[in-house]
């Protein structure tokens, strides 16, 4: 009778069987891909579709697709029809649309299963990949089919304005010299404040003392003769 296995090598072998699996599933779908290209898109709308669609799409593929644009155009993209093998985690079928072309770029959308959508995908550059993975076995499906343009990537309202170490210096002269304006002009109330008050003040009362006299002159009877001030001297002056 052999010898149970220890549970090092129950954990070795299970190593070994999930590598010599992704290691196969690799080799296959480097393989028997028939549809790795690039397309070039413009301002009139194209069709990408999964190999033999609408027919089955064969077994095992990994397909890819990079998609360009002339530049300062970005992509847009829509799904007319979709159907992979659903799973969990999508680890048998699975449609990827990455946001460029670098190999580091973001997924845009990430699908398995069956789909139906009229939203519109845009890209942030001019580039895109699209990705196909089918594992053997599975179940037959028709794929997708999709559609792809491009438009202008800077409009009036998604414009990206990016601002300098210049902007920046001639914001903070510009915000130095209003802060220091704003306050010279306190600086000169707060000194000056109360000879503006005291000026006002004895204008007041020079003026209603005047009229104080004008009106008891009137009572006695001189209405012709009114006193008013000189401007040289402001000395009251006698005006009959």
């Amino acid at each position: 009778m052999s010898p149970t296995p220890t549970r090092p090598q129950s954990l070795c072998g299970l190593a070994v069987a999930v590598i010599a699996f992704f290691c196969l599933v690799s080799v296959s779908d480097t393989t028997d891909c028939r549809s790795s290209m690039t397309l070039y898109a413009n301002f009139t709308k194209q069709f990408l579709t999964s190999p033999d669609y609408p027919q089955f799409f064969p077994r095992p593929s990994y397909c890819k697709w990079t998609i360009v644009a002339t530049q300062g155009n970005r992509l847009v993209f829509r799904i007319w029809d979709f159907d992979l093998e659903a799973s969990i985690f999508c680890y048998k079928d699975l449609f990827t649309l990455l946001d460029g072309s670098t190999g580091y770029e973001l997924d845009l959308l990430s699908l398995c299963g069956g789909f139906t959508s009229s939203n519109l995908y845009k890209t942030s550059g001019d580039a895109a990949t699209v990705e196909l993975r089918g594992v053997n076995p599975g179940d037959d499906h028709r794929g997708f089919n999709i559609s792809f343009w491009t438009e202008f990537k800077l409009d009036l309202q998604e414009r990206e304005v990016s601002y300098g170490f210049t902007n920046y210096v001639l914001w903070g002269l510009s915000a130095a010299i209003f802060l220091s304006f704003v306050v010279a002009v306190v600086v000169l109330l707060k000194v000056h404040w109360q000879q503006i008050v005291d000026l006002c003040a004895s204008e007041d009362d020079e003026e209603c003392d005047i009229l104080e006299v004008n009106q008891e002159m009137e009572k006695e009877g001189n209405a012709g003769v009114q006193i008013i001030i000189s401007p040289p001297n402001d000395e009251p002056m006698v005006e009959g």
